[in-house]
């Protein structure tokens, strides 16, 4: 689907989510990091966000990540998928 279109940033966020289940974080990060570039939308944002946020807490960056979580919330309060990934973090560090 990029090949298609690679200024979609639905499908450089689902590449990226799909590289980060592949255990690629590395290509994960870059097609989000790229995503966020092609989109406007606070809610793709949040969710691109939330994107960057995981690939942070995989590698280790938990200050990335609740960076990235924060930013997520703050561009869309409701955004679930963050609010997990601070709970995560949280319980990574053995704040629960």
């Amino acid at each position: 689907a990029v090949e298609i279109d690679p200024n979609s940033a639905v499908f450089r966020y689902k590449l990226g989510r799909a590289y980060l289940a592949a255990g690629r974080p590395d290509q994960a990060g870059e097609q989000a990091t790229t995503a966020l570039t092609l989109t406007g939308d606070p809610a793709q944002q949040a969710a691109i966000q939330t994107l960057i946020g995981d690939v942070a807490r995989q590698r280790g960056d938990t200050p990335g990540a609740t960076a990235a979580y924060n930013q997520a919330l703050q561009l869309d309060p409701g955004q679930l998928s963050a609010q997990l990934g601070l709970g995560l973090v949280a319980v990574g560090q053995g704040n629960w």
